[in-house]
């Protein structure tokens, strides 16, 4: 071939259209895509480190708050990392996500407002909503308690929100499919060869040798975006984010009914109308020999307005007439005989006869409220009472006893 033909062939290169002005914008142009291209990089890394290096490191758990009860600290969308935390440590004022149910998915994010405990000594939270008037129903057991907030991030969860647990899963993997590096040349990579494995023609280097000068700052868009371990670190940062789990932090409202009236009862016991009788006298008995007895009645009222149960017990001031005399009480309404002779008639309310300074009734006896109940005491100094107890006196105590435990 002639050097007329083979120049006919080879056209001489033309000058670039763009002058010095063209260079410097595509180099500006140039250099803003690659700077987009790194803070991108950049964010999805922080993305990736916040939502799972550091949480899979301390052995945390990231959640998405889905509802705004914990405004304005912790708005809908807010990226919250828990990690484990025992429940006797927890303080007023700290935040914890517990679940609903104890081993069930569904949890909430609340600030512990009150700590009690149980009967038997466990430690149980009383949790609030910071946006709520009003503290959440029921206490909150350790058993339930997931974790302890260590740190959120604002809006971090929006992505995780927008999908349903089966299309986060999904998303995930198809995310994670498109933005993995490619082998080199894949996508990116070198121009396949001519048809044949023949290189191309010279006249068609020259050719793109030219087009490459013209769209410069179209190439550098392409390889920054196209840049393997951009698509890697915005796979993982949209996995991460998408992979998130979502808490409550529900709101709670509260309904008054109001209306109703409880008044406590009132337990009032008086023995003949009086709530203490310091000068009965009526049992009194001088010159007792053995054999002889007194007896008085007493009526017991129950003047409170709830229904008691009523015991009786004696005592005395001498400890040798303690076990010598015998105080009985009967249901009886009067006293049969005089002076020394003194009785009771009936059988004895508490099934036996009693020594003086023990239990006179203690089989429990009730009296409505409003009502009353006689009885008839009787002393006596028995035909066998020894020698020894001539010459001795003592003051009788009786004590009536009401309580509101009927059992």
């Amino acid at each position: 071939m002639s050097a007329a033909a083979r120049h006919a062939t080879r056209p001489s290169p033309r000058p670039s259209p763009r002058g010095p002005a063209g260079r410097l914008v595509s180099g500006l142009v140039g250099a803003l895509v690659s700077g987009l291209g790194l803070l991108v990089l950049v964010a999805a890394l922080a993305v990736v480190a916040v939502a799972v290096v550091v949480p899979r490191l301390g052995g945390a758990t990231p959640y998405t708050v889905l509802t705004g009860s914990m405004s304005p600290g912790m708005p809908p969308g807010t990226l919250v990392v828990v990690r484990p935390v025992d429940a006797a440590t927890l303080r007023t004022g700290d935040v914890i996500t517990y679940q609903l149910r104890s081993g069930e998915p569904d949890v909430v994010t609340h600030r512990v407002v009150a700590i009690g405990t149980d009967e038997e000594g466990g430690t149980l939270l009383r949790t609030r909503g910071d946006a709520n008037a009003d503290p959440d129903p029921g206490w909150v057991r350790p058993v339930q308690v997931v974790g302890e907030r260590w740190y959120s991030v604002p809006w971090l969860g929006h992505v995780s929100t927008a999908f349903t647990a089966a299309q986060r899963e999904s998303a995930s993997r198809v995310v994670a499919g498109l933005c993995w590096p490619t082998p080199p040349g894949c996508c990116c990579g070198p121009a396949s060869s001519a048809p044949g494995g023949a290189a191309p023609s010279r006249p068609l280097m020259h050719s793109r040798s030219r087009r490459r000068r013209s769209t410069m700052s179209l190439r550098v868009d392409r390889r920054t975006w196209r840049s393997p371990r951009l698509r890697a670190a915005l796979g993982l940062g949209v996995v991460a984010t998408l992979l998130v789990t979502s808490t409550q932090a529900s709101w709670t409202d509260t309904v008054a009914v109001g209306g109703a009236t409880i008044t406590t009862g009132t337990l009032d016991l008086r023995v003949d109308g009086s709530d203490a009788v310091a000068s009965f006298d009526d049992l009194s008995l001088a010159g007792l020999v053995p054999g002889s007895s007194t007896a008085a009645v007493l009526t017991l009222e129950n003047s409170g307005t709830v229904p008691l149960a009523w015991t009786a017990a004696s005592s005395g001031t001498d400890a040798p007439l303690l076990g010598g005399l015998v105080v009985d009480v009967t249901g009886a309404t009067t006293v049969t005989g005089t002076g020394s002779a003194r009785t009771c008639g009936g059988p004895s309310l508490a099934g036996v006869t009693g020594s003086l300074g023990g239990t006179l009734v203690g089989t429990k006896r009730q009296i409505a409220a409003g009502g009353s109940e006689t009885v008839c005491v009787e002393v006596t100094l028995p035909l066998t009472a020894p020698v020894s107890l001539a010459g001795h006196s003592t003051d009788l105590t009786l004590t009536f006893t009401g309580t509101s435990d009927l059992s």
